[in-house]
This record gives C-alpha cells, sequence and structure tokens, in this order.
C-alpha cells in the first residue's frame, strides 16, 4: 500500500522477529517508525478517492464498529474455542482444556500480553491431555516445561481438577444443508461477486458464503430478515441485501453470456 501510494518500497523482513524483547534492537524501532511514517500521506490519497467515490459514510461506518470497544471482549469461558484441535478433544480432555484457557486469558491481562505469548496453544493442549493432578506431576511432565505453567503450576492444577469436574458436552452439530439450498448459497454469491465488480472492491468485503448459508437456512421472509441473519449492516446492507432479496424472489435473473476478457460473462436482467 505504501509503495503503490507514496512509491516508497518498505522492507518485510522483521514481520516474524520476537517483539516481546525488551529493548528493541534499532532495526526492529526503525520496522515499528515505518508502520506510521507515511500514515498522514496515505490517509490524505485514500480519503480523497473515497470523497471522490462518495464512500465518506462507508469510511465512518467501518471506523464506528472499530471504535467500539465491546467486540474486543474476551470471554474466558468460551477462550478454548480459540485452541486448535478443541473440538477434537473428549468431553473430559475439552472440559480440561476450556478451565485452563480460561485461566490463561486473566493471567494474560494483568501482564498485558498476547494470551498465545504468555501460555502456547500447545501447551494448554499438553495440560488437557495430561490432566495432572499435582504440582508435582507438572514439574515432572516434560510436555509441561514452560516457564508460565511451571511457575503457576498450583494454579494450573487447580483449573485441571475444575475441568474434570465439568466435561464439556456440546451439542449435535446442524446437519448439513440440501443440495438445493447450497445450489442457491453458490448463486448468491455469484451475484455478490458481480456486485463486488461493480463497486470496484474485493467480494470478502461485502460478505461470506458461510454467512449466506446460514441466512438462508433460517427461511427468511423479507428483506430485511435475510440481511439481520447474513450480518449484513451499514453500507453492505444498502449495497448487497436489496439485490440479493430480488435474486431470492425471482425478480432478478442471472445469465451467463459469450464475451469478455474470460469468453464468457455474467449480466443481471
Amino acid at each position: 500500500l505504501v509503495q503503490r501510494l507514496v512509491g516508497v518500497p518498505l522492507a518485510k523482513g522483521e514481520q516474524m522477529a520476537d517483539w516481546n524483547q525488551r529493548p528493541l534492537p534499532p532495526k526492529l524501532r526503525q520496522y515499528a517508525a515505518n508502520d506510521v511514517a507515511f500514515l498522514l500521506q496515505i490517509h490524505t490519497e485514500q480519503a480523497r478517492r473515497l470523497a471522490d467515490l462518495g464512500r465518506d459514510g462507508w469510511l465512518q461506518q467501518e471506523s464506528d464498529a472499530l471504535c467500539d470497544t465491546s467486540q474486543y471482549d474476551r470471554d474466558p469461558a468460551t477462550a478454548g474455542d480459540r485452541v486448535a484441535g478443541a473440538r477434537r478433544m473428549d468431553p473430559v480432555e475439552a472440559g480440561v482444556l476450556y478451565a485452563v484457557a480460561a485461566l490463561r486469558e486473566p493471567m494474560a491481562q494483568a501482564e498485558d500480553v498476547v494470551p498465545h505469548f504468555l501460555v502456547t496453544d500447545e501447551a494448554l493442549v499438553a495440560l488437557a491431555k495430561a490432566k495432572p493432578r499435582s504440582a508435582r506431576e507438572v514439574h515432572a511432565d516434560r510436555r509441561l516445561q514452560t516457564r508460565v505453567v511451571q511457575k503457576y503450576a498450583d494454579r494450573f492444577v487447580a483449573a485441571v481438577a475444575d475441568g474434570l469436574a465439568h466435561p464439556l458436552r456440546r451439542p449435535a452439530g446442524r446437519p448439513p444443508p440440501p443440495p438445493q439450498l447450497e445450489a442457491v448459497a453458490s448463486a448468491a454469491m455469484l451475484l455478490v461477486g458481480e456486485l463486488a465488480m461493480t463497486a470496484g472492491i474485493a467480494p470478502q468485503l461485502l460478505t461470506k458464503r458461510e454467512s449466506l448459508l446460514d441466512a438462508l437456512r433460517e427461511n427468511p421472509a423479507s428483506c430485511d430478515e435475510l440481511a439481520h441473519h447474513a450480518g449484513l449492516n451499514g453500507w453492505r446492507r444498502d449495497l448487497v441485501a436489496p439485490r440479493l432479496w430480488q435474486l431470492l424472489t425471482g425478480e432478478l435473473v442471472l445469465r451467463c453470456q459469450i464475451g469478455g476478457d474470460a469468453g464468457f460473462q455474467l449480466s443481471l436482467a
């Protein structure tokens, strides 16, 4: 983005560096400074382009959403959802995993670090599988030789005991959608792609196929219901929901025609 709008190429070599080290070495300080050095120039150019397109309101809606702090709240009780492999565990292991993951959240908040930097997901999974009943077992298990787990062994043992007392039994998942609904969702995504291309934006910025499929499974009875179930709000709702509803109710037709750069192209009628 910086190179495209400002004409300055930036090095990317420090993206995977250890940013927890203190003090930061000069090359990392320079890398961090480059993240903000060109922001004013980029803001001026992007603001001009948005104004030319009449999309100032889109930017304001996106900014308001990002400033809503409630979306960043992390519920310790659901922290296990974000651990890879959680859904493949049996109820007992899952109960322990969710308990130790819930413990990790306030510990990370207290130290002001990202949770998986404090205790890795792999360490949580190892705890769930080992199920240590005492600090001695924690200290003796080679899979649990991480600084924080060793330091707070008693707290993790207590969390393991809580997890063992509360196995996690998940409700049965929803049955797969019927093929007809899958086909409708595919047609809807073709329309989304056309709308995105016309607007000059990436389709992923509008909605995802899974979101549309979930909305269709709710059998929406109106455009408003469709937008609600698909999570379409603000400018996305205005751009996508009415045309999608027209497609679903037969008022809009997608046609494939010979022509265009790819040999075929879609048109709306």
